[in-house]
C-alpha cells in the first residue's frame, strides 16, 4: 500500500488492478460485467465496466444525495451487448441505444437525488 500526498488517496495494488481509497472517492473501477451489474457508490462514484454478455438486472447501491455517478460502458471484442438499466436510472428522454460496435465506449454522467439516478449528459460511440 502506498499513500498519494497529492490526492489523499491511500493506493492498494490488487494484480494488475489500482485500486484507490480514502478521502478522494473518485477512482475508477474496471470490471467484465454480464448477467447482473451492480456498482457499489460506497466505493467508487466513476465505473469503467467492459461488457462481457448482456447486462440483464442493475442495481446502484450505497448512494447518497448529490453523489455523481460516472459510467463508462466498453463493448468487448465481440460488441452488440446491451444493458437493461435499474429502475431508479432517468434516462434524458428516456432510453438510449448503446453503441453495439465492438471495443466503442458509451459514457455517461448522472446525480442521484435522493430517490432517482438523473442523467446529466453522455457521450456515445467513443
Amino acid at each position: 500500500m502506498a499513500f498519494n500526498k497529492y490526492t489523499a488517496k491511500s493506493i492498494f495494488k490488487i494484480g494488475s488492478l489500482l485500486v484507490g481509497q480514502g478521502p478522494v472517492r473518485s477512482l475508477v473501477a474496471s470490471s467484465y460485467a454480464s448477467g447482473t451489474l451492480t456498482l457499489d457508490m460506497s466505493k467508487a462514484d466513476t465505473y469503467k465496466i467492459t461488457l462481457g454478455a448482456n447486462v440483464t438486472a442493475m442495481s446502484i447501491t450505497n448512494p447518497t444525495t448529490g453523489q455523481e455517478l460516472k459510467l463508462q460502458l466498453l463493448q468487448d471484442a465481440t460488441g452488440s451487448r446491451t444493458v437493461t438499466w435499474a429502475s431508479n436510472v432517468k434516462l434524458s428522454g428516456g432510453a438510449v441505444t448503446l453503441t453495439t460496435t465492438a471495443a466503442k465506449t458509451d459514457s455517461f454522467h448522472f446525480v442521484y437525488d435522493g430517490t432517482n439516478w438523473r442523467e446529466l449528459s453522455r457521450s456515445l460511440n467513443s
